[in-house]
């Protein structure tokens, strides 16, 4: 079954390559872009299905186009096996109830794992694009938010709609941050509240701490995952910025000056949370009680 998984997700990131490399933020993105034949960038070529072939063609071709010899992008083969990955970690999630303690038919949870393999491609496509143009697409929030009613309202039709700790992904732990009342308030007041504290930085920081585009992406979050995972991603994607910047910023690598994306950030946070939200609080909770205990 995981083998299944992995060889669905590399094919998924196959096509998300394809969304990643033909994306131009300066032109209006059209269908034409996706079903045109690939070729290489350099020569043009048009490329045979042989030279396609998720991760194979990269290795076989020691990463070169094999008709100029141009050298291709490691996001090729990156992109695939984290697509390839992320669809075992969510079949994972889903199948052995991590999710759902109470009980759904095989079927429901089949449709979770596509539902949340279509969000893992889009948050992935999130990350990428931001950090190649530092921007997030309007239409990339648009399609998070429009997945975010979805989710909730299937939360809700599987019938956990006043419980807390079903559908959220801090499992038992999500019931010690409070609940508005149900999992349509949680997940509308979850995105408000995370709208109002990136507006916050935005406002305070005159836009050199935030921008615009991570505010969208917040709200789509907020709207998705829903109080009190959103909670838990924004303090996560900011320690996932400070550890991954600070070296940068020590080998002067970057400057305090220099734009940095926030969105892979928000990203990997909410993947994070995804995958090992649970874990994630139980580790944190045992290093506060040692801590608590040696004081």
């Amino acid at each position: 079954m995981y083998f299944v998984l992995f060889l669905l997700g590399v094919a998924l990131g196959s096509f998300l390559n394809v969304l990643i490399t033909r994306y131009n933020p300066d032109q209006k993105f059209s269908l034409s872009a996706i079903t045109g034949r690939s070729y290489c960038d350099s020569c043009k070529k048009q490329l045979r299905w042989y030279e396609l072939v998720p991760l194979i063609s990269f290795i076989i071709q020691k990463r070169a186009c094999r008709s100029c010899g141009t050298r291709l992008s490691w996001q090729y083969p990156l992109v695939e096996f984290m697509m390839g990955i992320l669809a075992v970690l969510i079949g994972r999630l889903f199948l052995y109830g991590y999710v759902f303690s109470a009980a759904v038919t095989t079927g429901e949870l089949y449709i979770s794992i596509i539902f949340w393999l279509v969000v893992s491609m889009v948050l992935l496509f999130a990350l990428m694009i931001d950090a190649k143009h530092y921007i997030i697409p309007n239409g990339t929030n648009i399609l998070l938010f429009i997945l975010g009613v979805i989710w909730t309202v299937w939360v809700v039709w599987l019938g956990f709609g006043r419980e807390i700790s079903q559908g959220s992904f801090l499992g038992h732990f999500a019931p010690l941050f409070g609940s508005f009342g149900g999992v349509v308030l949680n997940h509308i007041i979850g995105m408000l509240l995370a709208v109002v504290f990136f507006i916050l930085i935005v406002l305070v920081s005159r836009g050199r701490g935030m921008g615009i585009g991570d505010v969208k992406l917040v709200s789509a979050l907020g709207l998705l995952f829903g109080w009190p995972d959103i909670g838990v991603i924004v303090f996560a994607s900011f320690i996932i910025g400070t550890i991954l910047i600070i070296p940068l910023l020590i080998t002067r690598q970057k400057r305090g000056s220099d734009q940095i994306p926030f969105g892979p950030f928000m990203v990997v946070a909410s993947l994070v949370v995804l995958m090992w939200g649970t874990s994630l609080l139980q580790a944190y909770f045992d290093i506060i009680g040692k801590l608590g205990g040696g004081i």
